[in-house]
């Protein structure tokens, strides 16, 4: 009914009682006669995903689009929404699963565990374009890195801009020159580790250091492992220790956590205790512990 400009109704799905201007409902109604045209297939919903809709819309959100076809089964549907929904939260729970998707077509999916139909939410705003001026300062910092390595006799950085975008971290000089890490000679290999071993810390290097030992560890990085058990500060004595239990044959993988409490230990500054770990550690392994022994930490 319109009366001076203005329109009441009330929708049968939803229970809507609407009073404003014709002008200002005209997607409500436009989304309430969506339902109207799709109402028998809209019954098929599962319940969850019904009341869904019926708060959305009651909320002021809009259908745009009652379809079929991907992501929805053939034997079901989707319902397009215009904005995110906000009547809960855009999560998992038990009546209906969530995933935020970042597809061109649509985002957030709520749908039930037989997946056949679904409420959709519209695409996320696009991205901002890259910023080239800073893609350009890590490049010219991977060259830079290139031309210091070189004077020191490595091989160079594999560049950013040869690598696949994965690789390009430019968090870890190791990680980007292990790719060329087949070409050094061992004794390269080794000196390149034997340093990282003495000096760089788990984000910047040392986790690359540590998986390339797994396969590669001559004696001097085993001897540089039991010296960092005492030299190294408690976090890093931690991941020493337990490389040390592995390539000895004492752990099934390099951080095995059945010996997660043995190794925690190390992970002090209190040298006394950590003494007494590193002592068990090297009986454990057959080492003699005298000559890595030491009462400071450097």
């Amino acid at each position: 009914m319109v009366v001076d400009g203005y329109v009441e109704w009330t929708h049968p799905i939803a229970g809507l009682n609407v009073l404003t201007r014709h002008k200002e409902t005209t997607q409500r109604i436009t989304s309430m006669s969506t339902l109207d045209d799709n109402l028998a297939e809209f019954q098929q919903f599962p319940e969850p995903l019904r009341r869904l809709v019926e708060a959305e819309l009651r909320a002021g959100n809009e259908i745009i689009d009652f379809g079929h076809g991907f992501p929805a089964a053939p034997c079901g549907a989707y319902i397009k929404l215009a904005r995110p929904v906000s009547t809960r939260e855009r999560i998992a729970t038990v009546e209906l699963d969530f995933y935020d998707r970042n597809s061109s077509n649509y985002s957030g999916e709520f749908t039930d565990a037989k997946r056949h139909f679904f409420v959709l939410e519209p695409p996320h705003p696009p991205e901002p374009p890259p910023d080239m001026q800073a893609i350009r300062a890590v490049i010219d910092a991977e060259y830079a890195a290139n031309e210091a390595l070189q004077t020191r006799g490595f091989m160079p950085v594999v560049p950013i801009a040869d690598t696949p975008q994965s690789d390009a971290d430019p968090t870890s000089m190791v990680s980007r020159y292990a790719k060329t890490m087949e070409l050094l000679s061992d004794e390269q290999r080794t000196d390149s580790i034997l340093r990282a071993l003495r000096e760089s810390e788990i984000y910047t290097g040392l986790s690359e250091a540590l998986d390339e030992i797994e396969d590669f560890h001559p004696p001097a990085i085993i001897q540089e492992l039991l010296r960092g058990l005492m030299k190294r500060d408690g976090t890093t004595a931690c991941h020493f220790a337990a490389m040390l239990y592995f390539l000895h044959g004492k752990a099934a993988s390099a951080f095995n956590w059945d010996h997660r409490p043995f190794f925690l230990r190390f992970n002090t500054e209190d040298l006394v205790e950590r003494e007494i770990a590193v002592r068990e550690l090297c009986n454990s392994i057959g080492v003699d512990p005298r000559m890595y022994l030491s009462n400071s930490v450097d």
